[in-house]
């Protein structure tokens, strides 16, 4: 069974997305041995290029020499889920 390492800026705070998570998440597991990793976000009082910045960092010291990291982002390539399924 493969390893997905999931690395997360911030705690969900919102009931519904925390459940959507743990339901995908549950998905996962038939298929993925899961293992979320929580970066703390950056200060609010910080520039959004400031934040980004030192939240960044931390993403990359929180990679390990073993990992391939995959980014999502709202302007990245879109898939469906059967196309990312197939990516993973």
């Amino acid at each position: 069974m493969k390893n997905l390492r999931i690395i997360v800026v911030g705690r969900l705070r919102v009931p519904h997305w925390r459940d959507a998570a743990k339901e995908y998440a549950g998905r996962l597991a038939r298929m993925y041995r899961v293992e979320e990793s929580v970066i703390k976000d950056g200060d609010a009082s910080l520039t959004p290029a400031e934040r980004a910045a030192l939240e960044s960092s931390r993403i990359m010291a929180a990679l390990r020499p073993q990992d391939s990291p995959v980014l999502l982002d709202e302007r990245g390539r879109s898939m469906d889920s059967r196309a990312f399924a197939v990516f993973l």
